[in-house]
């Protein structure tokens, strides 16, 4: 892949091997030239045990965009993307980012990903979120994250919700809990 930020990735263990997904690979001539943003759609592939990337090309695929979340469903075998962002090159500037909150599953014994139908009380659009999956209960938690669509200020948010793999119905959870941010990491 060219160099690029604003991606995901995630190491799936059955493969032995990492999955890079979208990002903006936009190459500004100047370090202070953020410039318009150029995002990928593209899905990677880096093989450990050979040590090179391939690009992959399934039949369907999330929209282009950067700022999402990646986890694998080691239970599932897959990887689950979830949100992010996206605006044209040619839009850059003040225009709006369009935001995600779709969800995806890359099956990883066929290297296709697939879009998921949920329900419940689902999170609004938005990137910049932190993701984690906890096999035990086989559910996924996802906290913060923006929910601007200006590439110029953020709208931090605080709210948490778990998703059930196994129904696909998301709940928000209510409570104390961190204060609102965003560019943060959870791990499990």
């Amino acid at each position: 892949p060219t160099g690029r930020g604003e991606h995901a990735a995630v190491y799936e263990h059955c493969h032995d091997r990492i999955i890079l997904f979208g990002g903006n690979d936009y190459q500004p001539e100047e370090c202070a030239d953020f410039g318009p943003k150029q995002f990928s759609g593209e899905t990677w592939v880096y093989a450990l045990e050979y040590e090179n990337w391939v690009r992959i090309t399934p039949r369907e695929a999330p929209h282009s965009r950067g700022r999402h979340e990646m986890v694998f469903d080691s239970r599932q075998k897959r990887v689950i993307l979830f949100g992010g962002r996206y605006r044209e090159l040619a839009a850059a500037g003040t225009d709006p980012y369009d935001l995600f909150n779709d969800l995806w599953a890359f099956d990883v014994n066929e290297d296709q990903w697939t879009e998921l139908q949920t329900s419940g009380d689902r999170p609004s659009p938005r990137g910049n979120s932190a993701m984690v999956y906890d096999e035990e209960t086989n559910q996924i938690l996802l906290f913060g994250g923006s929910t601007s669509t200006s590439g110029l200020a953020f709208i931090p948010q605080n709210d948490t919700y778990l998703l059930d793999l196994s129904t696909l119905v998301w709940r928000r959870l209510l409570g104390d809990g961190p204060s609102a941010r965003l560019f943060h990491k959870m791990v499990m």
